[in-house]
């Protein structure tokens, strides 16, 4: 903060009262020493004391709003007076406050201010460097699934004003894909931010999201922005949206319409320009059938769609991601792994991936930092199959009421062994589907897919569980 005035006694008095820990301030007593300073740095807000000499005040106001339209100013006196009042608004004064009676305003103010500046902060020292580092272009893939979403990606990229909806199973990249649509958009050096429908209990997720008015509640000592008008400008970013209240669906479907909102506590309607962009890897047309989802949110959401596909199903993508994420910990961690051995590699093909990028990211990291030769070998790699597995001799038994399956170190499949793992627990299950997918903790409709893609059929004997396959 810079304080432009004559009187010392602003400095043991004003300030005290004002300034909230962590804050510093400069200061300068005539226009000249605050117009340099306010050059050498970027100030959250200009105090600007009406008793510097002469019409200095307002000259200084005039040209810091010439230097910087977005500068916040606040005009402070003790003696205040109409005429002077009119002309700093006119010059672009953002408030003109009288400290006899105003002091919960003042501080109000620098308050938003305060959050103001932290915004312009992350969008102008930040923004080329999140473009770099967000961009389409660093998000690893050349399967024929990943090219589809690439190409849908640039075309939301080109309108950056409509909803999207990213669909996908947990950690294959959705907010990663969210970022880079954002920085590549028109929108890129406005802020993206991020809130996640899970993290948050339902009470304070409003709050945050919309913000408060002083008194609002208990504990609403003073007003408060949200998240949307943080956005301002930018991209909001609902991450597990299906996971959101009905209450607060209801009051996202407004902001999605209107672009309007009103903080907690608020009379005032509050507009704003933001890209909404959500994403969830729940079934929200199953959220719809059982009512946890509303309709014409999902409707408003779902303008455009793209689906992320999960990492068993991009191929070679999983050798290409290893090897990038093998330089990028040999860097980190000041490793010198030169790469994946023929075995490890068919290792990560076989495997299913139910933890998608996220879970090959953290295995490969792993990897790099205990492996001990030059190359990440199968014994490097813990990935933990959700069977027993014994690297010798082929075949299965059971024992009990679990599975062992021993696994070969070479010509296995993971397909081969799911089918073997699916195929067993519906025996134990008399082929009761519904309990079988439980058991597999999968959803019923997926497990009907994995049998006809494996061509699973039930032996005559064996009763059904009563249901259509």
């Amino acid at each position: 903060m810079l304080v432009a005035s004559p009187e010392a006694g602003y400095r043991d008095t004003l300030l005290p009262l004002i300034l909230r820990e962590g804050w510093s301030f400069s200061w300068a007593e005539t226009a000249e020493q605050a117009l340099r300073k306010f050059e050498r740095s970027d100030p959250a807000v200009v105090l600007l004391a009406t008793d510097l000499a002469g019409s200095s005040a307002l000259k200084l106001l005039s040209r810091i709003k010439e230097h910087s339209d977005e500068q916040e100013v606040i005009v402070i006196t003790q003696n205040p007076d109409v005429q002077t009042a009119v002309e700093a608004t006119r010059l672009g004064g953002n408030e003109y406050i009288c400290l006899d009676s105003q002091i919960d305003r003042l501080r109000e103010r620098l308050e938003g201010a305060y959050d103001e500046w932290m915004a312009r902060q992350n969008r102008a020292g930040d923004a080329a460097w999140k473009q770099r580092r967000y961009g389409l272009e660093n998000i690893i893939g050349e399967s024929p699934v990943m090219q589809e979403v690439y190409t849908w990606a640039e075309k939301i990229i080109a309108s950056d004003s409509v909803t999207v909806l990213i669909r996908g199973e947990t950690g294959t990249g959705k907010e990663l894909l969210a970022r880079a649509m954002h920085y590549g958009s028109a929108r890129g050096k406005q802020p993206f931010v991020e809130i996640n429908s899970t993290a948050i209990p339902d009470d304070l997720l409003e709050a945050e999201l919309f913000g408060y008015e002083k008194g609002a509640f208990t504990d609403a000592k003073r007003q408060k922005k949200g998240l949307l008008e943080l956005a301002n400008g930018g991209s909001l970013f609902f991450d597990e949206i299906g996971h959101m209240s009905m209450k607060l669906q209801l009051k996202l479907l407004k902001v999605v319409e209107e672009k309007v909102f009103r903080r907690v506590g608020g009379v005032k309607d509050i507009s704003v320009d933001v890209r909404i962009m959500a994403a969830t890897s729940r079934d929200l047309e199953a959220a719809l059938r059982d009512g946890y989802f509303r309709e014409d949110l999902y409707y408003r959401l779902n303008v455009v769609s793209i689906e992320l596909p999960p990492l068993r199903e991009r191929g070679g993508d999983i050798i290409l991601l290893a090897n990038h994420l093998v330089k990028r910990f040999n860097k980190e961690y000041s490793r010198e792994i030169e790469g994946i051995s023929a075995e490890a590699e068919r290792l990560l093909m076989a495997y299913e991936w139910p933890g998608n990028v996220r879970e090959l990211k953290n295995a490969i990291e792993r990897a790099v930092l205990l492996g001990n030769g030059r190359l990440i070998v199968p014994e490097d790699i813990r990935i933990s199959l959700r069977v027993d597995t014994a690297l010798k001799d082929q075949g299965r038994r059971q024992k009990g009421s679990g599975i062992t399956l021993e696994v070969p170190l070479e010509d296995f499949s993971f397909a081969e062994v799911e089918k073997a793992v699916i195929a067993e627990i519906l025996k134990m299950n008399g082929w009761n589907k519904s309990k079988a997918a439980r058991m597999l903790d999968i959803s019923r409709p997926r497990l009907l897919r994995k049998i006809k893609r494996y061509g699973l059929e039930r032996d005559g004997s064996e009763p059904g569980d009563g249901t259509c396959p």
